[in-house]
Formats: C-alpha cells, structure tokens, sequence
C-alpha cells in the first residue's frame, strides 16, 4: 500500500498533538491533589451559629511601597471571609450582624482585624506550568484556565471568639502564605494579555494588577478562612472548655446530617466547669424544651460536673432546622444543631 508523504505528515502532526495533550492530561492528575477545602468540608460543621463581625479600620499600605498591596474595604473583607467559611461548611451557621436580630442569639461572635497592611509578591512559575504550556499548545483557551504563577502573601488574619453570654474570649491568627493562580484568574478574557497569549504561552505574558489583586485578596481569606473552619472542627471544643468553662458535645444526630420525618431525639454530653442547672432544647426560636440530664456515673474526677442529655424534638419542618441547645451551668452556655428533613 503507498502512502503519500502528506499522510505522513499529517499523522506525525497528530501524533505529537496526541503526545502533548497526553502529557498535559498526566500534568494535570499530578497537580489534582485533594485540595484543602475539600479535606476540612469532609469534616461535620461546629454545631455553632457564628456572628462575623465588621473589621476595623484597616491598616493602610505605605505610599512609597512596591508591589501588589491589598485594596479592599472592611465589608469586601467580611463578606469574603463569611462567604469562605460558609464554604468550608465551618459552622451550623455563618451570619453578618445585621442577619440577626439579636447578637446574643449567636453562640460565638468573630472579632476579625489584619495585623498589619498585607503585600503579595509574585514569586514565579507555578509547578502547573507545564500542563498550562501543554495545553495552550494543544488548545490555547485550556491553558489559561491552569494554575502557573505562585504568589506570597503576608496576611495575617488576629481574631476575637467572644462567648456573648460570658464574655469570655479565645484569641486566634490565621496566616495566608502562598497561592497559584491561572491567567484567567489574573486577566479579564477581554484584555490586552488575552491577545497576548495568541503568540506566548500564559505564564509569559504582562498581566492586569488591579484583576490579579482582587484574585489574590479573595484566595487569601479563602486560605485564613479555611484554617478557622479546620480550628472550629477540632480544637474549639477544648477552647470553649478552657475559657467559656463548658464543652458541649452531640452524640446524635451528626451535625448537619439529613434526616427523615418530623421528628429527631438529640443525644449529647456536657462537660462544664459549674453545677448544671438545666438543660433546654429548642426549634428555631420555638418555645425550648427541658431536656433529661443524667450526670455521669461514676462521675469524672476532672470535670464531677459533667452528664448526658437527652430530647425528643417535633415539628421539623422540610429543609435545614436550627436546634438549639442552651445549658444552664454558671453562665448560659449555647450551640445550635443542624438538621436537615429529607421526606
């Protein structure tokens, strides 16, 4: 059989398309690690009902300073670090002051500020170049949705978790330190660098500093957003026993599990510092319940004051339901559980 030689050449072309889109593809399952957010949102949310407050004046940059400084406003920044905690699935539920009638019915209030004014600094090429280049060759437009630029951010995020009814407050830092971000998180489609990349690869062209700055800033607070997720998960509940003087824990059902029917017994455990005086459960703003509190036998020779609860809920109504859970012991202590009726 005789083969033209342009059917030669038009199968060598494909096969080195074929080649390079093969080791774009092999690029991109070596980058495709399980990502941070997705490790802590397997985790069940804090059975909290967190009330983020406002920033404070925020730290200006210094006028002679180099490089890409964050420009945004207190409520950009709230709103952001809200919406990446709601994100991370952090709490029962993330609110902003004025979702709330009263502050007080939050169980933990969020007192947020920068520790000073934060810089990124473009650090170089991301160790997604490669796959970017790959398949800007192979693609163009599927290059530039690839990470391969790292950047190192400064930001530290000082925050406040003040128990409203006690006062109390645990003192936390959440540090952003370096991000990878694509071209198009860095550049509007419909830009100068865009017709760039027809002649260059993405992570050789100039790129826009006021479109990479706001990318920048909203991967900063997703990154301190997630570590208070991780810390509300794990190490709150030792915390609260520390400084609120109670630790209260569900034993059924998982925090923010669907469940079916109307109705739902909830199961858990006090551990407070003081003599409990009562334990009350409540729908939503419903009237509470007196739940059954059995103190613990043989009592713990730590904590003498600690004990199980038990009470039966009815009235779930189809969708999310707040449960609330107030203890009696010293000050009033709160969590709000979340359920979900799936009929």
């Amino acid at each position: 059989m005789r083969v033209e030689p342009q059917e030669v050449v038009s199968r060598g072309r494909r096969s080195a398309q074929h080649t390079i889109a093969a080791a774009a593809a092999l690029a991109l399952a070596a980058c495709s690690t399980t990502s941070p957010l997705a490790e802590v949102r397997k985790l069940p949310p804090s059975p909290i009902t967190v009330l983020i407050d406002d920033f404070p004046e925020l730290p200006r940059p210094p006028a002679s300073g180099e490089g890409l400084y964050m420009e945004a406003d207190a409520a950009r920044l709230r709103d952001l670090l809200a919406a990446g905690l709601g994100a991370a699935n952090a709490a029962s539920r993330v609110v902003r002051r004025s979702e709330l009638a009263d502050p007080n019915d939050a169980d933990v209030v969020l007192r947020p500020r920068l520790a000073g004014p934060v810089n990124f600094r473009y650090e170089g090429w991301s160790s997604g170049w490669w796959a970017a280049g790959g398949l800007w060759l192979v693609t163009w437009i599927g290059g530039l949705a690839v990470d391969d630029a790292t950047y190192r951010s400064d930001l530290r995020l000082v925050y406040e978790l003040e128990f409203p009814r006690s006062e109390h407050v645990v003192n936390r830092t959440s540090d952003a330190t370096a991000c990878d971000l694509a071209f198009l998180e860095r550049n509007d489609f419909f830009s100068w660098s865009t017709l760039q990349t027809l002649i260059l690869p993405p992570f050789l062209t100039s790129d826009q500093s006021d479109t990479t700055r706001e990318a920048l800033t909203r991967r900063a607070v997703e990154e301190v957003a997630i570590d208070v997720a991780r810390y509300l998960k794990g190490g709150f509940d030792g915390d609260a026993l520390q400084h609120d003087l109670c630790m209260i824990r569900f034993d059924a059902p998982t925090n923010g599990s669907a469940i079916a029917g109307d109705r739902v017994v909830v199961r858990g455990t006090v551990t407070p510092q003081s003599p409990v005086r009562a334990v009350l459960v409540a729908l939503g703003d419903g009237e509470p319940s007196e739940a059954k509190f059995t103190p613990l036998e043989p009592p713990d020779l730590q904590y003498p004051n600690g004990g199980t609860f038990e009470c039966t809920v009815s009235g779930l109504r189809p969708g999310p339901n707040y449960l609330r859970v107030i203890v009696g012991a010293g000050d009033l202590h709160t969590r709000t559980l979340l359920v979900t009726r799936q009929d």
